[in-house]
């Protein structure tokens, strides 16, 4: 499982703008780990891809996330909840994709 955690509203428009980028074809590749205010839990690297739809580990914490572009537009809609201001102060999380055994979840705080 991959955890990332931190999504106030400011930083899922910026995780959300670099998976927009993805969708449209404006960039083909984008380093989901330095998107600015999402932090990767456990030192966990996550690199997205446009192409073929498969998740390979690179080394033991970093991982290369691959999907095409209507895909990408999927797992993007998957955040307009964190881009809005929350209306309660409790956590929540969203299970953004699955490959193999490895879940990709975003969290509006540390834990799931």
């Amino acid at each position: 499982m991959l955890l990332f955690a931190g999504a106030d509203p400011t930083s899922a428009r910026s995780l959300l703008a670099a998976l927009t980028d993805l969708a449209s074809g404006y960039t083909l590749i984008a380093k989901l780990h330095d998107v600015p205010g999402i932090q990767a839990c456990d030192n966990c690297e996550l690199v997205a891809i446009v192409g073929d739809s498969s998740f390979e580990p690179m080394l033991k914490t970093t991982f290369v996330w691959r999907l095409n572009r209507v895909q990408w537009e999927s797992v993007a809609g998957l955040l307009e909840p964190f881009v809005m201001a929350p209306t309660a102060a409790h956590p929540r999380h969203q299970y953004l994709g699955k490959a193999g055994r490895t879940s990709v979840i975003i969290s509006n705080s540390e834990h799931w």
